[in-house]
């Protein structure tokens, strides 16, 4: 998952003011998902707390 932060509030067509990103990683086994940390550590974690969809819940057009 990637979050960008801007440096305004305000965007101008054809420039980027993006002040950091943010990127977190995840695994996914089954139905349980796994935040993966820098360091290589796991923390299991449910969806909800993620913000994100497991693969079947995802509509592919």
């Amino acid at each position: 998952m990637e979050n960008k932060y801007y440096s305004s509030w305000i965007l101008t067509l054809g420039y980027a003011d993006v002040l950091y990103t943010v990127v977190e990683n995840y695994i996914i086994v089954d139905e349980a998902l796994y935040r993966v940390y820098d360091d290589g550590t796991l923390e299991k974690t449910r969806k909800e707390e993620a913000g994100i969809l497991l693969p079947d819940e995802m509509i592919i057009p």
